[in-house]
């Protein structure tokens, strides 16, 4: 059995028809207002996508880690209990590994060195700042179970929040008039961990960010994401089985 440490596939996970970009006039802004907390926070998840199953037709992303680059494009599927498919591509189009996720483990195709691998999710997403709980943040969502004590104020139209997610905190930035993540910092596992995000579409009650950058301060890796062909998904997304001819991999 192979160890396999693909960082390069896993990153694949974090990735316009009848929709619109959301732009911001003057008379839109809401300036020095007072909101109640728990109100405006259920506001600002019922925009998730990740509330229903979704999916991303391309999400291009460009990864640095230890002064490497590399660039790719996915595609991802996720249903209704957040189980996700995602296929890596490289250029031409050449699909190089297949992913599956949920909440227990990973299951990687990668196609082009025949490996099936398997892992845990929780010990192979924690070594890079994440945690399944979190995984809404990766779309810009605000995760269900996510809290503060702070009261919102809104000024300039901004707001900033402590943000409780079980044991962990974040500080968290909000847009008040568009009830969206703008950004976020915090620390999971020891794992200093910062995202942005930006150009906000609208498609039905969702609205997500079209570019996200992610930064995880340990490993000194970043991720730049670019989402785009977003719908809902109503089918159901089963793990990956071990095609034939494959080795056996253990994702570390």
């Amino acid at each position: 059995m192979r160890k396999v440490k693909l960082i390069s596939v896993l990153a694949g996970i974090f990735i316009l028809s009848s929709c619109s970009v959301f732009r911001r006039t003057a008379a839109d802004e809401r300036k020095n207002i007072n909101v109640r907390t728990e109100q405006f926070l259920e506001d600002v998840n019922g925009r998730n996508v990740t509330n229903k199953g979704f999916r991303f037709d391309r999400i291009r992303v460009v990864m640095n880690e230890g002064g490497e680059t590399r660039r790719f494009t996915v595609n991802i599927r996720s249903d209704s209990e957040g189980k996700m498919l995602v296929s890596v591509r490289i250029i031409a189009s050449i699909e190089v590994a297949r992913i599956y996720i949920d909440k227990n483990k990973i299951i990687i195709l990668d196609r082009l060195n025949r490996i099936y691998s398997e892992g845990e999710t929780r010990e192979v997403i924690g070594k890079y700042g994440l945690s399944w709980d979190i995984m809404p943040f990766l779309f810009g969502d605000l995760p269900s179970g996510a809290g503060s004590g702070e009261r919102v104020r809104c000024i300039g139209g901004k707001a900033s929040l402590i943000l409780n997610l079980g044991k962990d905190s974040y500080v968290a930035g909000f847009d008040c008039l568009l009830g969206k993540l703008t950004d976020l910092r915090g620390t999971i596992e020891n794992n200093s961990i910062s995202m942005n995000f930006e150009d906000f579409i609208a498609s039905g009650n969702a609205m997500y960010p079209e570019n996200i950058r992610f930064r995880e301060d340990n490993a000194v890796m970043t991720l730049d994401m670019s989402l785009s062909g977003y719908s809902e998904y109503t089918g159901i997304v089963e793990p990956l089985e071990k095609p034939s001819r494959y080795d056996t991999g253990r994702l570390r």
